[in-house]
């Protein structure tokens, strides 16, 4: 989460001494007075307060109701952090000449300080009626104001300051901050670059403007805003902490830890650097750590999110079988416990900010962690269960066009958006209307874009649920189609809500949500073995005689194609390729891979690096120790564009699948190119991606029933040349049913349709 600074600047505790009109004759004692009082003001100005004082007091000896003296007095008490002994003093004061400004200003100012607001405000603006033309009472009235919640009144009174005084930039600044609370962003944003137009150096403008382009989605802005903040200002504490939290957004994990140490190493006791740290710690697979810096910020302030935190840490890419099996143990235990202690939990995605995306990389089924972690969210959070007014049976009706919403982060160049996009644009228009409903932010590229013209509708959501919900809820829709539930916390906690009368899940993140709002998971009969039901806590909907779940379009190679000198692999090599994220890769996977190796002097595994560095080094450090004497054999190469990524398919030899969790547009890629995919199909539907594709095709000679079998395979595809040209000649002759299918979409038609009439009836 960001530090939101929203620092206000703070009252100066003083004005110009009253004036008064000059008398025509005045006693000895008199004068003395006002002689002592203007020394004593004189050096009060001067930072010797002790002095003033000891004048003052003199003069109220004198003339115990000369009220210039009570009112310093009550700012010097005011300044030694005597605050109810300066309210003494200056309402002493105002008991004399209540008509004077300063005094009631003052008084609200302490009173404020005090915490005593409905006072302080009756003050605030008593002296705003004595002078109204006054900048600072009209400035210091907008803030308390701002801190009672009465909002549009305290912008009235910014605005007016700072008609009187346009060069304040801490006014400009303290208007940005409570037009940013209102959400009236463009004029925050405007307020803010004020402020720094008059003081670029204005450190708290600039790191406010980046925490508003955060929450407008716009990462790359912010970013430069806290650049520009912690290279002016390296002591920001604040903003070295935001700069960590949007890179962490970014994926740039190890600059996000080194920003967020050195907030810590500024500020140890800030909750939010050392919360941050630890989700930043967690994405980088560093659990202890990750444990270790949320135990700290549980020391700062006690968070039921951060306990979640803990709770539900698991392995991102796994040292071992064993570890995974202790983290989920921890897992189920630590949830259960949180069960039993109950709490609140006021915003999920603030304060947890993270889903159970690593317990679908296991070899287990998670209906019942999953539930778990469902109870525990519905029970600390009961605004997640929100229904919208159109879900609640006695207005449910559909005499037009079924209205579908397809909704995730992810519909831009990436898994979700290339499998999503072709369903979207090919549903038929007669009987459905469609909306694509971006997370922010939304990420604009040609598949986005060829989104958004496909959709009849289409929104970027708001930064935060209650009004994701609230403009979702305003559409309408009959169905809710979410591409995946659990790769991202923002998608996870919307899907607790009753947003449409039919809400759907299918193989974008292929693992049971545990969510009872959640109505159907979508598969089809190939995806699953028998009995599957008992896998997922949503009803299980199966579709039929299709090859994948996914419209999904035939890639090509762009010319000219490259080789794979180009990728600085060697053609005397035999290529077995595992494209697949590093965290697909299961303890289990190693004894296959060193079979493989072992069995071909002349073979290499090419793995493709992550955009977290920790994860290569884990894995690397992983086949050390599990297949030492081949792990020099097991190539990363870096991460490419996704034109590159398919040159590099089509020049190697065999893609190898990865077992628990197969490939679903990888498989699709190579299938495409002729490349034989080795899959060894498991009991879970995220096991058996590519043998569904198998058997839709009639292919079964690269499917394995055992490790061995799966091995043997391989190594007949990588080094028999005759056997590996003719099964892939095999592949393309029969995998054209395999893309641009519009029996997917109709299947996904009889789903929508029959699930709706059930909904109707229910």
């Amino acid at each position: 989460m960001l530090n939101w600074l929203k620092k206000l600047s703070a009252p100066k505790v003083t004005k110009e001494l009253r004036k008064e009109e000059p008398v025509k004759e005045e006693s000895f004692n008199t004068a003395q007075i006002r002689q002592w009082i203007s020394e004593g003001f004189t050096l009060f100005q001067a930072g010797d307060a002790n002095r003033a004082k000891s004048l003052f007091q003199k003069a109220l000896k004198e003339q115990p109701d000369n009220e210039d003296a009570l009112y310093l007095l009550g700012l010097i008490a005011s300044g030694e952090g005597k605050n109810e002994v300066a309210v003494d003093f200056v309402m002493r004061a105002i008991a004399i000449d209540s008509s004077n400004a300063s005094f009631h200003w003052t008084l609200g100012n302490i009173l404020n300080a005090l915490g005593k607001t409905d006072v302080a405000l009756i003050n605030l603006r008593k002296s705003v009626a004595l002078d109204p033309e006054c900048a600072q009472s009209r400035n210091d009235l907008g803030i308390s104001l701002y801190r009672s919640g009465k909002n549009e009144e305290a912008v009235q009174h910014l605005r007016y300051a700072l008609r009187l005084e346009p060069s304040n930039a801490p006014g400009h600044c303290n208007l940005g901050v409570i037009l940013q609370s209102m959400n009236l962003v463009d004029d925050a944003v405007i307020s803010y670059k004020i402020a720094l137009s008059l003081n670029p150096a204005y450190s708290d403008a600039e790191n406010n403007l980046g925490s508003l382009h955060y929450a407008q989605g716009r990462l790359t802005d912010a970013v430069g805003c806290f650049r520009r903040v912690v290279e002016k200002n390296p002591w920001h504490a604040q903003a070295w902490c935001n700069l960590g939290c949007v890179l962490q957004v970014l994926g740039q994990l190890d600059e996000a830890e080194q920003c967020l140490l050195r907030a810590i190493g500024l500020h140890s006791k800030d909750f939010n650097s050392q919360s941050n740290l630890a989700l930043v710690q967690r994405a980088k697979g560093k659990l202890e750590e990750s444990k270790k810096n949320s135990l700290l910020a549980l020391s700062i302030r006690e968070s039921i999110g951060e306990r979640i935190r803990i709770a539900t840490l698991l392995p991102v890419v796994a040292h071992s079988s064993e570890e995974i099996t202790v983290w989920r143990n921890h897992f189920d235990r630590e949830i259960t416990r949180l069960l039993g202690e109950g709490g609140a939990l006021p915003d999920p995605l603030r304060d947890v900010g993270a889903c159970n995306f690593n317990l679908a990389y296991h070899s287990e089924c998670d209906r019942d962690l999953q539930e778990k972690a469902a109870r525990l969210y519905s029970a600390v959070c009961p605004s997640l269960l929100y229904t919208a007014p159109h879900c609640l049976p006695q207005v449910r009706t559909n005499t037009r066009r079924i209205k579908i919403g397809f909704i995730s982060k992810f519909m831009y160049n990436h898994s979700i958006g290339r499998t999503t996009r072709g369903l979207l644009a090919n549903l038929d228009r007669d009987r459905f209307n469609v909306t694509a409903l971006f997370v922010p932010p939304l990420v604009d590229d040609f598949i986005s874009n060829f989104i958004r013209d496909s959709a009849d509708n289409y929104s970027v959501l708001p930064n935060n649920l209650e009004e994701a919900r609230k403009k979702i809820a305003e559409m309408e829709l009959d169905i809710l189609f979410y591409q995946d539930i659990g790769m991202d916390a923002y998608t996870y906690f919307l899907a607790y809500s009753r947003l449409a009368p039919v809400q759907c899940v299918s193989f974008g993140h292929p693992d049971t949500t545990g969510i009872p709002n959640m109505d159907y998971w979508i598969s089809s009969e190939n995806f699953e073995p028998e009995g599957a039901e008992a896998q997922y806590s949503e009803k299980l909907f199966i579709l039929r005689n299709i090859g994948s779940l996914a419209y999904y379009y035939r890639p090509t190679l762009e010319h000219p194609v490259k080789k794979r000198s180009d990728f600085g692999l060697s053609d005397q090599k035999h290529i077995y390729i595992c494209p697949q994220s590093l965290f697909k890769l299961h303890p289990d996977f190693d004894v296959m891979l060193a079979g493989i190796l072992r069995g071909d002097v002349m073979g290499e595994v090419v793995l493709v690096e992550a955009r977290n560095a920790s994860w290569g080094e884990i894995l690397r450090e992983r086949f050390k120790k599990s297949i030492p004497d081949v792990a020099s054999r097991i190539r990363f190469i870096p991460a490419m564009s996704p034109s590159d990524f398919l040159a590099l398919v089509a020049d190697s030899d065999v893609m190898l699948d990865t077992i628990y969790f197969n490939g679903m547009n990888t498989s699709l890629e190579a299938l495409a190119m002729g490349i034989p995919v080795v899959t060894m199909p498991t009991s879970l539907q995220r096991g058996r991606h590519a043998y569904g594709m198998y058997k839709h095709i009639g292919i079964n000679e690269c499917i394995a029933v055992t490790p061995e079998q799966y091995v043997n395979i391989s190594l007949r595809l990588g080094t028999d040349k005759n056997f590996h040209d003719l099964v892939k000649q095999k592949i393309l002759g029969s995998c054209a049913s395999l893309y641009e299918d519009m029996n997917v979409v109709h299947e996904f038609e009889r789903f929508f349709i029959t699930a709706l009439e059930s909904a109707a009836g229910r």
